[in-house]
């Protein structure tokens, strides 16, 4: 090989290496703007979550999917969570919220296939006023792909937001999650609180608290609704025992204001421990009754039962009040 050919096949090397380095060093930087713009996409979409009403009413549900998810999610992935919300990412209940998605990692695979790791961060007030860490992440796993020159997600992988064994009622408007061993029933005439009509009632037994050998006898969550939009029905004052002003305090349950009572009553042995909820809505007095229901302990033989902690049964029922939806007012 002679002089000339030998500078010649030099020079196509250097040039080839070059193009190689260009190319390698070009590839590097547009990954890196892929894998930028993925992570904003999935971040941006996990503030969302908060404005998504798992429990409101399907087409409310849906309407704030449409609005919320469509730049970031593929159409036929939006599609199934609008059919079936709870199959969905989303608020479920008042506290804790979904804040934010936490990217823990993500892998790319061509063409144009991410897979995305990370959590699901909940907050809560106390959370956000003491500046603690949120105390709730639940694993998630995101597929993004490019589509139609933009990146959507097009899977969607994560614990649930109810807790094991939960499932959820919906009813006239109305919906709530319910825990394993509660038994839930609809109807005009099922009791429980001071308002009529009923709508649904939940009930649990001892047993769905592993509190057999207590006083406990069982545990409700009832729902009712009259027409009209009295005074009485803020005020309690068609309860039987109507309490002072000062025996009533507010709240907000999902955006509703509500009237908060605790009532105390007994007959023949039992106790009954409620606290009652009432706001009104298109015109209609809305009560939801926690109620606990044991029985005297002084009248169970000595050393057979312990006393129930009611609390542990108003954590439970405060929890699917928490999950409470009530339809809009119109």
């Amino acid at each position: 090989m002679n002089r000339t050919s030998l500078i010649t096949l030099a020079a196509l090397v250097a040039i080839l290496g070059g193009a190689a380095v260009w190319y390698a060093q070009n590839r590097t930087d547009a990954a890196e703007r892929d894998d930028a713009a993925v992570r904003s996409r999935v971040e941006e979409f996990g503030r969302r979550l908060a404005s998504v009403p798992l429990l409101a009413p399907a087409d409310a549900a849906a309407a704030a999917m449409e609005e919320q998810y469509r730049e970031f999610v593929a159409p036929d992935l939006l599609a199934a969570w609008q059919r079936e919300p709870l199959a969905a990412p989303g608020r479920l209940t008042s506290s804790p919220w979904p804040d934010r998605i936490e990217i823990t990692g993500l892998d790319y695979a061509p063409p144009g296939v991410y897979t995305v790791r990370g959590n699901i961060v909940e907050v809560t007030s106390a959370d956000i006023a003491s500046g603690s860490a949120a105390a709730v992440r639940r694993p998630v796993t995101l597929i993004v792909e490019w589509r139609g020159g933009r990146w959507l997600i097009t899977g969607f992988t994560s614990e649930s937001a109810l807790p094991e064994g939960w499932q959820a009622l919906d009813h006239e408007g109305i919906r709530f999650a319910y825990p394993p061993g509660f038994s839930v029933r609809t109807g005009a005439d099922l009791g429980g609180g001071f308002v009529t009509p009923t709508i649904a009632r939940a009930d649990a037994p001892a047993s769905a608290f592993d509190a057999e050998q207590t006083n406990l006898i069982d545990a409700a969550f009832v729902i009712a609704a009259r027409p009209g939009a009295d005074s009485a029905c803020l005020s309690f004052a068609d309860a039987p025992q109507p309490p002072n002003e000062d025996a009533i305090s507010e709240g907000t349950i999902n955006g509703v204001a509500f009237m908060m009572y605790r009532t105390v009553g007994a007959a023949a042995g039992n106790r009954y421990v409620s606290e009652l909820f009432r706001t009104v809505q298109n015109g209609r007095c809305y009560e939801i009754a926690l109620v606990v229901h044991t029985g005297n302990i002084g009248n169970y033989p000595p050393d057979t039962v312990a006393e129930f902690d009611e609390r542990r049964a108003f954590d439970v029922l405060e929890r699917m009040l928490d999950s409470l939806r009530l339809p809009p007012n119109q």
